[in-house]
């Protein structure tokens, strides 16, 4: 059933929705950052990545359509794609940040 899922047409419909989409949303969430907030900070950008849709409300999406509108599986398999490129993109584009020793003594 999966393997239906993954079809060439739609992970190209997924890497084009991914090459058009995440950008304009990060654009968007970095102007109004920008516009409306008056302490204006330089790191913007990161919370727009950040702000992009989850792993998990894609899946729910996805599994909606399939179910209750009978969408076409390429369309389905870009939605994937899609989800899991914003999903995956924050994680990438972040610093790794070493972990903190945490003084426990005075818990």
């Amino acid at each position: 059933m999966t393997s239906e899922l993954f079809i060439l047409k739609g992970v190209a419909l997924g890497l084009i929705l991914a090459g058009v989409i995440i950008p304009f949303r990060i654009a968007s969430v970095s102007y109004s950052i920008k516009h409306f907030v008056k302490d204006f900070w330089e790191d913007r950008d990161k919370i727009a990545m950040a702000l992009s849709p989850n792993l998990i409300f894609g899946l729910v999406i996805v599994g909606l359509l399939k179910e209750e509108f009978k969408v076409e599986t390429y369309i389905l398999t870009g939605l994937i794609v899609y989800t899991l490129a914003s999903s995956l993109l924050p994680a990438l584009y972040f610093k790794r940040v070493p972990p903190e020793d945490y003084d426990v003594s005075k818990v």
